[in-house]
Order: C-alpha cells, then sequence, then structure tokens
C-alpha cells in the first residue's frame, strides 16, 4: 500500500465510521482485539511500518479526536494508519534531523511548516492504534462491560456457563463462577397434630360423660444444620442436611371433684401382684395421661442447580435427588392414682400403662427449590420435596404399678404371656415436605432466612393406635399398626455463609 493511498481513507472515514460500529456492536467481545482488526474487521487498509534503520527517535501515533479532527498519539505509540490530511512518518537524515519521506509519485509540495496537532480534549480516550478501535473509543454511549460478582449461595441462580459474561442489567447481576462450600445453621419451633381418638376415662357411675382426648403437645424448639460442596461450575452441589426436635410434651389431667373417674378399657383381666387391675385403674382420685414425641431427619441430596437459564430472570430453579432417614418416636403413658394416695408415694396405690411407638423411615426422595427475587439481596422460595420410604416400626407396651410391680394375665383370663409386650414389622410409607421461606443477603456471602416447614408422612405407627380396648391380649398387642399419620410443622430462622 502506497502513503499516497491513506486519502481515500480519509475521503470514506465517516461513511466507515459508522457502519464498523454496526458490525462491532453485534459483535462487542471480539472489540478489544487488535489482531481481528488488522484482518478485516475494520475494512481499512493499514500504513505499512517504518523498518528499523528508519526509526531514530519515537513517532507520534495519528488518531482522532471526538470531533473527527486528526490528532496525534502520545509518543512512544506505534503508527497505525494516519488520516489524510496529517504529517507524513518522518525519519533522521545523517545529521540526526527528521527528514519527510515523500514517495516518488507524490506531486503535492512539501509543505512548509509541519502542522500542530490540536490540543486532546480532557478525558478523551487515547487511540488503540487502528483506525476501527479509535473509532469505537471515541463513542460517547458505549457502555462499559461490568465485572461479574461472585455467586451467593447458587440459590438467586445463574445465567450461562461458566467464563460467560454475566447480566448487567437488574433484577440482579449473573454471575461466572459460584463460591465452592456453603453451610447454615437454623433455629426451630415446631409442634405435631393432635393425637387419634383414644378415650382413658370417664365418670364413675356416669358412663356418657366421657373425657375429651387427650389434648395436644407443646411447641418445642430443635436445630438445623446443612453443608454443601458445589462443583461442575455450580450446575451440581452434594449437601447433607440434619434438623432435630426437642422432646414434644403434653399432659391432661381427669378429676371430678367429690367423685371419681374409671376407664373404658377393660382391665380385670390383669393384676399386679395379686390385685386386680380394677383396684387401681377404676374408682380412682385422678387419671392422667402424658403424651410425648421426638423427631429426628437426616437427608443427603445431589442438587442440579440452574434450570432456568434465562439471563438475569428473576426466577431460579434447582432440583434434588437424595437419600433419607426420618426417624418419629411417640411414647402414651396413663397413669391412675386411688384415693388417699399421691403421685411418688410408696407407689402401691399408682398404675401405669405405657405403650412407646419408633418408626425409622429409609427412602429415597425428589424435590425442588424454585426462589424469585424481589431484588438483588431479597428472594422468596418454595421447596417441596416428596419420597418413599420403608418404614422400621417398633412398638413396646408394658402395664406396671408405681414401686415397679409389672402385671400380668390372671389366671381365669386363660392368656399366656407377660408384660412387656415387644413388636416390630416393615411397612410402606409416603412423607412430604414443603418449605416457605424469605432470603436476606445482608452482607456478601451472608445470607438470614426465616420460613414455615409442613411435613406429612403416612403409614406410621402412633402410640395411641397400639392401645386394644383389652388390654389383656397380648397377640393383638404383638402387631405394630403403622396406618396412622402425621404433620409436624413450625418456623424456622437461621443464617447461611458462603465460602
Amino acid at each position: 500500500m502506497e502513503l499516497g493511498d491513506v486519502s481515500l481513507v480519509s475521503n470514506g472515514v465517516w461513511v466507515m465510521k459508522y457502519v464498523v460500529t454496526l458490525l462491532v456492536l453485534s459483535a462487542l467481545a471480539w472489540v478489544g482485539s487488535p489482531a481481528w482488526a488488522q484482518y478485516g474487521l475494520s475494512g481499512a487498509p493499514e500504513i505499512l511500518p517504518l523498518t528499523p534503520g528508519q526509526t531514530g527517535r519515537a513517532v507520534q501515533t495519528a488518531g482522532y479526536d471526538r470531533n473527527g479532527l486528526p490528532s496525534l498519539g502520545e509518543p512512544g505509540q506505534a503508527t497505525r494508519g494516519a488520516p489524510a490530511g496529517s504529517p507524513p512518518p518522518v525519519a533522521p537524515d545523517d545529521t540526526g534531523t527528521p527528514a519527510r519521506l515523500i514517495p516518488a509519485s507524490a506531486a503535492a509540495p512539501k509543505p512548509t511548516s509541519k502542522p500542530s496537532s490540536p490540543k486532546p480534549e480532557p478525558n478523551a480516550a487515547p487511540s488503540r492504534g487502528t483506525v476501527m478501535e479509535g473509532m469505537l473509543s471515541e463513542m460517547p454511549n458505549v457502555p462499559a462491560r461490568r465485572g461479574m460478582i461472585v455467586n451467593q449461595g447458587g440459590q438467586f441462580g445463574l445465567a450461562g456457563e461458566c467464563g460467560q459474561p454475566g447480566c448487567t442489567e437488574s433484577p440482579g447481576d449473573c454471575c461466572i463462577r459460584p463460591t465452592l462450600w456453603y453451610a447454615s445453621a437454623a433455629g426451630l419451633i415446631m409442634t405435631r397434630d393432635d393425637s387419634n381418638g383414644f378415650c382413658t376415662s370417664y365418670e364413675d357411675g356416669n358412663n356418657p360423660n366421657q373425657f375429651p382426648n387427650p389434648g395436644p403437645v407443646d411447641w418445642a424448639g430443635g436445630w438445623e444444620f446443612k453443608l454443601g460442596r458445589r462443583f461442575c461450575c455450580g450446575l451440581w452441589a452434594a449437601e447433607a442436611t440434619y434438623w432435630e426436635l426437642d422432646t414434644m410434651d403434653g399432659s391432661t389431667v381427669f378429676t371430678i371433684p367429690g367423685g371419681a373417674v374409671s376407664t373404658p378399657l377393660v382391665v380385670s383381666d390383669i393384676e399386679f401382684d395379686g390385685v386386680n387391675g380394677t383396684m387401681l385403674f377404676d374408682g380412682a382420685d385422678q387419671h392422667r395421661v402424658w403424651r410425648k414425641s421426638n423427631v429426628r431427619n437426616y437427608e443427603l441430596n445431589l442438587v442440579r442447580a440452574r434450570l432456568n437459564e434465562a439471563a438475569c430472570s428473576p426466577i431460579d430453579l434447582s432440583a434434588l435427588l437424595g437419600v433419607r432417614y426420618f426417624r418419629f418416636d411417640d411414647d402414651l403413658t396413663f397413669g391412675s392414682l386411688q384415693s388417699g394416695g399421691f403421685w411418688g408415694g410408696d407407689g402401691t396405690d399408682e398404675a401405669y400403662l405405657h405403650e412407646g411407638t419408633e418408626n425409622h423411615l429409609v427412602g429415597v426422595q425428589i424435590g425442588a427449590d424454585a426462589g424469585y427475587r424481589l431484588a438483588r439481596n431479597l428472594r422468596v422460595s418454595l421447596a417441596p420435596k416428596l419420597g418413599i420410604y420403608n418404614n422400621h416400626s417398633k412398638s413396646r407396651f408394658d402395664l406396671y404399678r408405681g414401686d415397679g410391680v409389672v402385671a400380668n394375665p390372671t389366671a381365669a383370663s386363660g392368656m399366656v404371656g407377660s408384660y412387656p409386650v415387644l413388636a416390630s414389622d416393615d411397612s410402606f410409607s409416603f412423607l412430604g415436605q414443603i418449605d416457605v421461606g424469605v432470603d436476606w443477603e445482608f452482607c456478601p456471602n451472608w445470607i438470614a432466612f426465616v420460613g414455615y416447614r409442613l411435613v406429612g408422612a403416612t403409614g406410621i405407627a402412633l402410640a395411641d393406635n397400639q392401645v386394644p380396648t383389652y388390654v389383656v391380649d397380648i397377640p393383638e398387642l404383638a402387631r405394630v399398626h403403622t396406618n396412622g399419620s402425621l404433620i409436624v410443622h413450625g418456623a424456622f430462622a437461621g443464617i447461611k455463609v458462603e465460602f
């Protein structure tokens, strides 16, 4: 390319300036590479560089200012195509004085003075070397590429694969590389649903006046811990969860002022060291029922995050598949106190019936976590889970006096056996859980959350369902009844940290 051809670039520079701008905006990721510009993106021919023998000192770079006028770049930069009208490159003569290089074909007279370069505007972007890059740097409305932020827990969703640009608009920024580990700790306050219909007492002499079923258990506190590790650029994660509740207690007292209480259970076929059961359970001064329930939960899940890849979407979705162990223990104690005695005395005027069950649910579950981001650091979520389980249930039935004497069937009952009666069985169960919550990222990598949890299970052995009307029916007591259902619900709140 001859130096005289530079004038052709000058004549069409304004047209080419906006055409190239449109091309560049369609491929913004390539704008910063000078190599692409030299291989044809700009469409502008380049001036041949001077040979090492022609360069005695640094040559100033020709470029454009914001008004489209020619200007010289900073000293020390290589010449990349000077616009028409600017002085041609110079090289030193034998004395070291720069002399202008004029092509043999040029007929234009030699300029008598060196034109001065216009004073650069304040904050003007320096030339990048090529004509195309010089024009792009002068565009006043080209948005700067924003930096990526690290994903805060993977809860808010990611757009694109690892290494791709993230979002630059609200409702929130996306990210390219999530943190690897996350952990959370939470407090729980929960209770269970009311017990089944199980009547233990009525007014002596007035059989229709049966007392209400044992009342509900109290709310109990608990705790939850979770630890997770992400891999595959945050697309997958493995997490372990453990939560447990303190004992949920409840008690009810049945008494008739000036009267007595009896039980609808048939206790005439048992005896305590020769004392028939009716002497302790019927015509009593007071009846009491104590209830206790415990819950423990263990989970190990494989999480698939970023199911929705829409850039800048306020909605995020993940799914999980895992194994779960859920344990529920239920205890029922029915006590009777004869007139003239007191609880915790010598025990000869107290009698107790106790039924305890254990439910060990082991199975697989699937689930999801769907969230909607109301703001950059505020998210609401819905997380359902559903699983199929084998319930290995156990039961223990006791009849004993306050002093420790164990009951036995009477000879007249014809029943062979003794107490306690133990039983176990395996059955099919379903268990589901739904968490509804709000997450607040109050600090980078720190999230506070609060929500409500509902856990429901079928195929559960409840203590109320194990006690037969004839308490001497040992073969019936040796069977575990797992046709009960359970609901545990309550609130949770905690902190999650990314690291």
